[in-house]
Formats: C-alpha cells, sequence, structure tokens
C-alpha cells in the first residue's frame, strides 16, 4: 500500500500541468507579500476626556520600497471606525544600547494631546532631522512646531496648552560641520569606531555637547526660548511612563510613551525601599513596585505592588502572591481598587490582569491569555491596549476594568487572508538546564508527504502574530503555503540571572563560559525537533534552520555541531574570530572577558565553538547569507573559508542597510530567496521563472558537488 501511495503521489507530481504550479507559487508569494505589508499601530493615547484615541499605523511598500504613516482616531464608542488626522514622516530610527549603532526600528513615542482635546502633538521625522508637529484631530489644521538645530527627543504641553516644552539633541549642523573637519586631518581610531558595523565613528567625542534640557515653544507663534525652572520640572515629573516590561526578546514593541531617559517622578514619602517603578493616580492615591527580595536586584528581578490610597497613609502592601512577579503597570479604577498586568505562567509568557482592592486585601484575576499585550492606556474604567496571537495580527481592543471582559475595537488589518493561515500548536518543554521553553509547530494545510513534512525552524522569538521570526527574517505561514511546516522556537532563557545580576556583563560572562547558553539552545531545539519526529510529523532528513541576529548565532551553532540539517539562512552577523578585530578596544576587552578574545591567545576559549569559519572543514549544510553592507565584514570569514573548502554557501549584501533590514524591498527578497532556498533543498523544488534560471543553476552545481564531496572516503 505505502509502494501504490508513493507511486500515485509520484504520479500526480508528475501530472501537475504548468498553469497549476504557477498558481501554487502566485499563492506562496501572495502569502509573502501580505505578511511583509501587514499594517502596524504604535503610539496609543488616550484623549484627556476619555473619549478618543490616537495612534500611527505605517505599513511597508515594497513596490516603491518605502513606508506609509498615518496619524488616526478611533472614537471609543464607534469601534472599527478612525478617520484620518494626519500623515507622513520618515521613519524614526531607534539605536542600539550597546554601542549606539542605528537600528532600523520603527520607534513611535505615543502623541501628546493638548489639555483642551482638540489636538494632538507628534514627533515627525524628515530627512535626518525628528521635529514636533502638531494637528488638529478633524484634519483640518497641521503644523511644524519646533525647527531646532538638533533632533527633538521628547516634550510635553505647558498646562495652559500655549506652550511645548521638549528636549533636543545636539545641532545636526554643528555635528555635521565637526565631522567634516575632523574628517579632514584623519580620525583617531578610537573608541568611537566599531568597524564590525561601519567605517566611520558611531560615537561622538563630546565635540559638540548635548544641550541642557529644556527648550519651550509658542505653538501658535513657534517662538522659541530656554525653558524656566519651573518647566523644566515638569517635563521631568509629568511625562507619561511606560511599564516595567524590560525583558529579553521585547523588541517587537517598539511604541514607547517616553523616549531619552525615564520620566523623574519623584519618590513619594513613605515609600518602600529599592522601588523600580512609581505611579500617582488622578485621584491623589499612589502605586509603586518595589523588589520584593532585597537580595535580588537584576533587571528581572521580582517586584511587590504596595499603594497609598489616603494621602498621609502609608504604604500598604499587597501581601497576595499574585501581586508579585514581573509586574508591568497598575492604573487605577474609579472605585479605587488597582488593576495590574503581570506576565507569570510558562516562559512568562502569560499576560494577566489583576484587580486589588487596597481596603481588603482582596486580588482577583479578571483576564489571562497567551496573546501579547501592550501600549495599555486607560479610559475611565477601561483599557484601551494593542494585542497579537499566534494567528491574530495586531488589533486594538478594550478591557473592562471591573469584569475583564474584552472587546476588540479596531482590526488593523481587516482583508488579511486569515483564513488562509496555517495551524499553529503550541509546545512546551525545559531545556537541559531546566529553563522553560516553548514553541509553536505551524501544519501546513497540505497533505503530509509519506515520511513527514520537511521543517524549517525559524528563531528565536515566537511572541505575537508568527510572522517571520526575530527581525521578520523568514516568512512562516509562506512556508507553510508551500508544504513546509515551521517550528517557531523561543530561546530558553536563564530566568534566575537575570533576576540575580545587577551587572547585565555579569550574565553574559556566565552564559558564554562553556558556551553554556549556546549549548542549553541547541540541545533544546533538537529535544523539539525529536518530538516531532516522534510523533511523525516532520521527516528528519529535510530539516532547514534559519534565524537573524541571536538567531542566526543559534543557526550557526546547530550546523557546527550537528548534521541534521539540510539547508540554513543567516542574517545579521555572526560569531566570528574576525569580530575581534573590527571592534573599538572597549569592546575588544569585553569580548576577552567572555572567552571570545584574540585569537590564539589564552582568551581564545570558545571561538571554536561558535564559529562557522573555525569548523568550516566539517559543516554539511547548505547555507545561504543575506547581510546588511554594514555588517558585510563579520561575515567574510565564514563565506571564504566555506568557499575555500568547496562548501554549498551562497551570500547576498544589500546596501543601505543594517542589523534589522529596513527597506520593504530588500525584506522581500530575502522572504522570496528563503522560500527558493529551502524549497530546492528540502522539497527538489525550482521555481520555473526565467529570471530565476541562472540560480537555480548555480544551487544544482552545489548539490552536485556536495554529494561528489559526501562520497569521497
Amino acid at each position: 500500500m505505502r509502494i501504490l501511495a508513493l507511486v500515485a503521489a509520484l504520479s500526480a507530481l508528475a501530472s501537475a500541468s504548468p498553469a497549476s504550479a504557477q498558481r501554487s507559487r502566485d499563492h506562496v508569494d501572495e502569502i509573502s507579500v501580505a505578511l511583509l505589508t501587514l499594517r502596524e499601530a504604535a503610539g496609543l493615547s488616550v484623549s484627556p476626556d476619555g473619549r478618543h484615541v490616537a495612534f500611527q499605523v505605517r505599513w511597508a511598500d515594497p513596490t516603491e520600497n518605502t513606508y506609509h504613516a498615518e496619524w488616526r482616531l478611533l472614537e471609543l464608542h464607534r469601534p472599527s471606525e478612525t478617520a484620518l488626522i494626519t500623515r507622513g514622516g520618515g521613519m524614526p530610527y531607534g539605536a542600539s544600547v550597546h554601542n549606539q549603532q542605528r537600528m532600523a526600528v520603527w520607534v513611535t513615542l505615543a502623541p501628546r494631546w493638548s489639555p483642551d482635546g482638540e489636538w494632538i502633538a507628534y514627533l515627525r521625522r524628515d530627512g535626518d532631522v525628528t521635529q514636533v508637529w502638531r494637528a488638529r484631530i478633524d484634519g483640518s489644521r497641521v503644523e511644524q512646531v519646533t525647527h531646532d538645530t538638533g533632533s527633538v527627543i521628547d516634550f510635553l504641553w505647558s498646562i495652559d496648552g500655549q506652550t511645548l516644552i521638549y528636549d533636543a539633541g545636539p545641532s545636526d549642523r554643528d555635528m555635521r560641520e565637526a565631522f567634516d573637519r575632523e574628517s579632514a586631518v584623519g580620525f583617531l581610531l578610537d573608541d568611537r569606531f566599531d568597524p564590525v558595523s561601519s567605517w566611520s565613528p558611531i560615537r561622538g567625542n563630546g565635540a559638540v555637547p548635548d544641550p541642557p534640557c529644556c527648550r519651550a515653544v509658542n505653538v501658535e507663534t513657534g517662538v522659541a526660548r530656554a525653558a524656566t525652572q519651573r518647566e523644566v520640572q515638569r517635563f521631568t515629573a509629568a511625562r507619561p511612563q511606560s511599564g516595567l516590561n524590560d525583558a529579553p526578546g521585547m523588541t517587537h514593541m517598539w511604541g514607547v510613551r517616553n523616549a531619552g531617559a525615564p520620566p523623574g517622578v519623584a519618590a513619594f514619602d513613605g515609600e518602600p525601599d529599592l522601588v523600580r517603578w512609581r505611579q500617582a493616580f488622578a485621584s491623589g492615591d499612589t502605586a509603586v513596585f518595589a523588589l520584593s527580595d532585597a537580595n535580588l536586584r537584576g533587571r528581572n528581578a521580582p517586584v511587590r505592588l504596595s499603594a497609598r490610597i489616603n494621602h498621609g497613609a502609608s504604604f500598604v502592601p499587597c501581601a497576595a502572591e499574585a501581586c508579585a512577579g514581573w509586574l508591568i503597570e497598575a492604573w487605577q479604577a474609579s472605585d479605587g481598587d488597582i488593576v495590574f498586568l503581570r506576565r507569570e505562567g510558562w516562559a512568562f509568557t502569560t499576560f494577566a490582569f489583576y484587580r486589588w482592592r487596597p481596603s481588603t486585601g482582596d486580588v482577583r484575576q479578571i483576564s489571562s491569555t497567551l496573546e501579547i499585550w501592550f501600549e495599555c492606556a486607560q479610559a475611565s474604567d477601561r483599557l484601551i491596549c494593542f494585542t497579537e496571537g499566534s494567528l491574530s495580527p495586531q488589533t486594538m481592543v478594550s478591557l473592562d476594568m471591573q469584569s475583564g471582559q474584552t472587546s476588540q475595537l479596531l482590526d488593523l488589518n481587516p482583508d488579511f487572508p486569515r483564513r488562509q493561515l496555517a495551524p499553529a500548536e503550541r509546545l512546551e518543554w525545559r531545556s537541559p538546564a531546566g529553563s522553560p521553553t516553548y514553541a509553536y509547530f505551524v501544519r501546513p494545510r497540505s497533505q503530509m508527504p509519506l515520511g513527514g513534512y520537511p521543517l524549517v525552524i525559524v528563531h528565536y522569538r515566537p511572541r505575537g502574530f508568527l510572522r517571520g521570526g526575530s527581525g521578520d527574517f523568514s516568512p512562516i505561514q509562506a512556508y507553510a503555503a508551500a508544504g513546509i511546516a515551521v517550528l517557531a522556537v523561543d530561546r530558553p532563557e536563564p530566568w534566575d540571572l537575570y533576576a540575580r545580576n545587577v551587572d547585565d556583563d555579569e550574565t553574559e560572562r556566565a552564559n558564554f563560559e562553556g558556551s553554556r547558553l549556546r549549548r542549553d539552545i541547541h540541545a533544546a531545539l533538537l529535544s523539539g525537533i525529536d518530538t516531532l519526529v516522534t510523533r511523525g510529523d516532520v521527516n528528519p532528513a529535510r530539516v532547514g534552520i534559519t534565524g537573524l541576529s541571536d538567531g542566526s548565532a543559534s543557526t550557526a551553532f546547530a550546523i557546527n555541531h550537528s548534521d541534521r540539517f539540510r539547508a540554513a539562512s543567516i542574517s545579521g552577523g555572526a560569531w566570528e574570530p574576525i569580530l575581534f578585530a573590527m571592534s573599538s578596544p572597549q569592546q575588544r576587552a569585553f569580548y576577552s572577558s567572555l572567552g571570545i578574545g584574540a585569537p590564539g591567545s589564552a582568551e581564545d576559549r570558545h571561538w571554536n565553538d561558535l564559529s562557522i569559519a573555525r569548523n568550516a572543514a566539517h559543516i554539511t549544510t547548505p547555507l545561504l547569507i543575506q547581510t546588511a553592507d554594514s555588517e558585510l565584514g563579520m561575515m567574510l570569514d565564514p563565506l571564504v573559508m566555506l568557499q575555500a573548502h568547496d562548501k554549498p554557501v551562497e551570500a547576498y549584501v544589500f546596501p543601505d542597510e543594517y542589523h534589522v533590514p529596513w527597506q520593504p524591498a530588500h525584506r522581500l527578497a530575502m522572504y522570496r530567496r528563503n522560500l527558493d532556498w529551502m524549497r530546492f533543498w528540502l522539497q527538489e523544488f525550482e521555481d520555473r521563472s526565467p529570471e530565476k534560471e541562472e540560480q537555480y543553476r548555480r544551487w544544482r552545481a552545489m548539490r552536485d558537488g556536495a554529494r561528489e564531496q559526501a562520497r569521497r572516503p
């Protein structure tokens, strides 16, 4: 029967018409484009009267290789209907917290409502400069407010609504002139350089100092002046405060309520020791999150909620177990109860809302979900938030602070083909080190072939909508549409280290010692694959692996230490010895402390585990490299050494790109090439489009060469 089934399957494949094959290719590509062009929202902000929500919507346009951005308005009593306030503005770049390298991720500062609720003020980037603009919420008037010589970082309305108080960086013109002066005589190669990212200095030398905070501008006349001391104090203390949501891998949440340093909310009289977050409510009551264990002071140390309900009274801690742990933010309902958001459960992936009544100590959970919740803002006794689920692109929802009932306010992508999405099954297990980890197994809707589905691993954060993994590099649902299953895996984290270690560098040293974390990630991944193989869901001989950034490092480690992978694709750099030579003196010292120091030195302890170049002779996995031009330097080592050993490898370089690819045309090209690469090696599939003929000629030659090499003794 198995032979008859195989013959039937081969006959069906052979008889497939060119027209049906073309329809299949078109469908896969349509899913890729739909994933890339999803509308995303950020900067959620509720009006002073609690009746409206303003937010930014943006989406990629691969045809024009640009992004479109709009500020829109939603009336809360008329869900699903939005009105355009204004459009325009470019991507406001973020920066790496590690080396100040520009990161091409869209960081949206929530707009500020004027006190009368008639205007929103917002940051808009044009060219290389960011300024404050304002717009009437009915869209009738839009104008630039600040004309500062430097980019505005953050701002706040005055109480009377006549002035904007803002903080701006150094003069863009002065920085260009200082750069030109130094470039004329040559740059001293010092700690300002990270050649692995740029051949120019990426950090300043202090020649153009940051101006002191703050400036103030009249919104009607545009006249700017130095802010008064009282205005500076208001700016420092009254800016909206973000929640306590610092965590590895939370990079999908790029909407923020404040920029630069967090608001300097002054300590409350009588508050507990070791406060991490504090909030003054409109009622005059206050709440804080303070460390619950003085011996745990790391960035993910557990905190406990305490509140002072009557002015002058003492702070009362919430004694319930739910009131301690990973708390994100808190709000006060109209009856005085405090609602707070807590991350809990397996690998802290459950988002749970609790309601605490300080007068009685009663605590009850009102909502719990595996969907991610972010950018919540209060409107009367409702929380307005963005959410995403594994099969649900971003939506705006309302949560009743009394009952926990949730209702959808806005579907940002009503035309997205949800019914065509492949189902996703959540798997949970522990790594050998005991860390909780999880993944989503995305099963194609097509019939499973004999031996199981081909499988692609997508690293390394399957939080929210299963789109493309970290960096949106690998199109999960497009693979499924092509008949390839996907295991979207989370990186197991040593949560105990994150809670205990105050110094992040100390945590890194512990993770690198003996390649501890990388080995744990790899072993956990193999365990997840084995589960699917044992169930008969996937073909163990047809497994591919992909990753960007840390996912690239995990992919490199996997092909260095295992021959189980039929194909691999990476982007966003790699851990290679050349990285040491291409880093700043400060960074080289840090690398040495991790055991990835100068090649051949006593600090060269872990390169053999991590480096593709060092393992090129025995690697058998065909590797596709798609790299930003800014990171080409670190990719030359593995590329050249694989080529020197006649291994199947191909590399593409994308100009004007950064660690996370940002240009829509490039992102779509990466999607498509990953699909072609995985389908070729895992399914023996070739797209017959004439423009791809040369691509497949090269790949067939690689395959023939690899087979010949495998036959050698």
